[in-house]
């Protein structure tokens, strides 16, 4: 009648984007994005309080045929860094003393 009976949606339950102009840092559980030319579902998310007010976000996501997490970190820049799953014989048995000589890893395994 006057919509008294109606249930309210709770406001942490509304977007809280803007649908128009999304952004990496608003993705979340069940929504599609092409990266690498496939489409991939977010199909887990997670939050994680590192403290002094510091939060990431991490996403498990998956394709017809892989799933890899995205990891966005947001300080003065947002950081996004893409992790798969590999298979340990396919890492170069050389990667260790490569690290140690030039004192940080390569950008890709």
């Amino acid at each position: 009648m006057f919509g008294w009976f109606k249930k309210k949606k709770k406001e942490e339950e509304l977007p809280q984007y803007d649908p128009t102009d999304l952004k990496v840092t608003d993705l979340r559980r069940g929504f599609v994005f092409d990266l690498e030319g496939k489409s991939w579902e977010v199909t887990k998310e997670y939050e994680y309080d590192w403290g002094d007010d510091f939060f990431t976000l991490e996403f498990q996501v998956k394709s017809a045929d892989a799933t890899a997490y995205l990891h966005i970190e947001e300080d003065d820049e947002i950081e996004i860094t893409v992790m798969k799953e590999v298979q340990i014989d396919n890492i170069d048995r050389t990667l260790p003393d490569e690290i140690s000589e030039n004192e940080k890893p390569r950008r890709t395994i």
